[in-house]
């Protein structure tokens, strides 16, 4: 047997690898009466040594894959707990303008505006899954220098500030910040 089959022998999907322990337990456990009427009793008597190979060998396939899943799931589960757990505790770390650019978002309709797409802090919110481009297409843009493309703000994002009243307040609070800095700066 080469190499590669059998690297394609453990990397079989786990539906495979079941039905193969399923089928080389079957061949070595059931009663030799109900073998012989299944005229499978001399391939029992022939490859029997190999049979049980297969079968250990697809059984701890399949154990360890299955606990490779489990353990994958879990942890994956734990992680997007942890990630709303401390949902209102990131949006809260964000600085004025950028809790500027989500208060905007928040109070569209749609939850959808057209940002600057060479703005840092909008990368920045894209890169932390609080914004993200409506769609990964082209985009017309009227100024090449500084394109602006539409993002939306992440659902739960919108969940997080619509049952929280503090971060509702900070928000705004944010936004007013911003907008009074803004007009100093003109001066």
């Amino acid at each position: 047997m080469k190499p590669n089959h059998i690297k394609d022998l453990l990397t079989l999907p786990v539906s495979i690898m079941a039905a193969i322990a399923i089928g080389t337990g079957l061949l070595i456990f059931l009663p030799d009466s109900l073998l012989k009427t299944m005229y499978l009793i001399d391939l029992q008597n022939s490859y029997g040594q190999y049979i049980g190979i297969a079968f250990i060998l697809s059984l701890s396939i399949l154990v360890v894959n299955i606990v490779v899943g489990l353990l994958k799931t879990i942890k994956q589960s734990r992680n997007m707990r942890e990630f709303y757990d401390k949902a209102e505790e990131r949006l809260l770390s964000l600085n004025d303008y950028q809790k500027s650019i989500v208060f905007l978002l928040y109070n569209e309709d749609n939850h959808t505006l057209n940002l600057p797409h060479n703005d840092g802090a909008v990368s920045f919110l894209s890169h932390r899954s609080i914004i993200g481009m409506v769609s990964e297409g082209q985009f017309i843009v009227n100024d090449l220098n500084n394109p602006e493309i539409p993002y939306m703000l992440q659902p739960w994002v919108i969940d997080e500030i619509s049952k929280s009243q503090v971060l509702k307040d900070e928000l705004r609070n944010a936004f007013q910040r911003q907008k009074v800095n803004a007009q100093h700066k003109q001066f």
